[in-house]
């Protein structure tokens, strides 16, 4: 889940004065990330306890659930919301464009798929990470282990 910001001109301006875009921010504290998406902002928060959706034999995933959305949800957000705003108070000027609201995959217990994949020879797989980009580097390390040496140093 993630929400857009409306274009900023200050922030237009600035991107075409520069010639790129605003690095990420991350606040590990609120936990989200914000980043430069064209002329706005995209606020993406890792939320603590979301729904589970489909996660039993008892609330299957609909046969026909495919590239669908769920319902805006703004008010789960809020904080994230006020909290980006004091960090990046320019984003109080901005409305909000968009609020994509769709599934992300986890694996039951928050831990990353990683490693090789059962049943499938010579294949590797690396998904359902809750924090991507802070593991991504050891991610690599250890799937370039698995694919070079055959294991590796970690566990």
């Amino acid at each position: 889940r993630y929400i857009l910001f409306e274009e900023i001109p200050e922030l237009a301006a600035w991107t075409k004065e520069q010639g790129h875009k605003l690095p990420l921010l991350r606040d590990v504290d609120t936990s989200y990330y914000l980043r430069q998406e064209k002329s706005g902002m995209n606020l993406g928060p890792y939320e603590r306890n979301c729904r589970a959706h489909w996660a039993t034999h008892n609330d299957p995933m609909p046969e026909d659930f495919s590239f669908q959305l769920f319902p805006d949800d703004l008010d789960r957000l809020e904080h994230y919301l006020a909290d980006a705003v004091a960090r990046v108070p320019i984003l109080g000027t901005a409305g909000l464009s968009k609020v994509i609201n769709g599934p992300i995959p986890y694996a039951p217990d928050g831990n990353p798929l990683i490693g090789p994949m059962p049943g499938v020879p010579n294949a590797f797989e690396a998904c359902v990470f809750t924090f991507g980009i802070a593991q991504g580097g050891g991610a690599g390390k250890v799937l370039a282990e698995w694919v070079t040496e055959g294991q590796t140093e970690w566990d």
